[in-house]
């Protein structure tokens, strides 16, 4: 198994530096609070229309976090007004334009999951952006579930809160709830989505 996750690794290694490659980042625009997204660059609003997403090559081997993410996926689409549409990935590499690009790494430490925007377009929204869930610190489903719906819930515009409003956007492991959006939550992304998307 250990042998497994090295090998794993490796490739994925060589699958990261591909696309970071391809992908480098800037960093967000200078004027970045004016478009949409707080300093530590969470809360980026999404470019429009549905929410698309794929999976890297080695996220379709994690059968816990795929379902962490369908989960995830159904749950925005239950509770607000976003759509979502799969995207193709091309030899592993999901299009530039991809809402949301979901990502195994365990080399996050305790890390349960990150998201970051990767590419802005000339509004200042994010046109692409990563999700990395970390199986080695998601060891229930409970804690994949509400992480899975945390990070989303940044690719949604969405930000930390303080309190536990018993909602999936507060920090760190739980042991109950948390699974889905408040309803402060769950206005705020309807009103910036409307009917069709942001």
């Amino acid at each position: 198994m250990r042998r497994m996750r090295r090998l794993r690794l490796a490739s994925q290694a060589v699958v990261m530096i591909s696309l970071v490659s391809l992908l480098t980042w800037a960093g967000p625009p200078a004027n970045a609070a004016d478009h949409n997204c707080n300093e530590n660059n969470a809360g980026c609003v999404p470019d429009g229309g549905d929410h698309t997403w794929c999976d890297s090559v080695f996220f379709t081997f994690e059968d816990a976090l795929m379902a962490a993410r369908e989960y995830a996926l159904d749950n925005m689409v239950a509770q607000t007004n976003y759509g979502r549409n799969h995207v193709g990935s091309y030899e592993g590499e999901c299009p530039s334009s991809t809402d949301t690009y979901w990502i195994v790494d365990d080399s996050l430490g305790s890390t349960r999951g990150y998201y970051q925007c990767k590419s802005f377009n000339d509004d200042g929204n994010c046109a692409h952006a990563w999700i990395r869930l970390n199986p080695d610190a998601l060891t229930n489903t409970l804690n994949r579930r509400k992480t899975a719906c945390h990070e989303l819930g940044h690719s949604l515009g969405l930000e930390h809160h303080p309190s536990p409003y018993g909602d999936c956007m507060m920090s760190g492991a739980v042991t109950s709830g948390h699974q889905q959006y408040n309803s402060y939550h769950v206005a705020r992304i309807n009103a910036r989505s409307g009917d069709t998307g942001h």
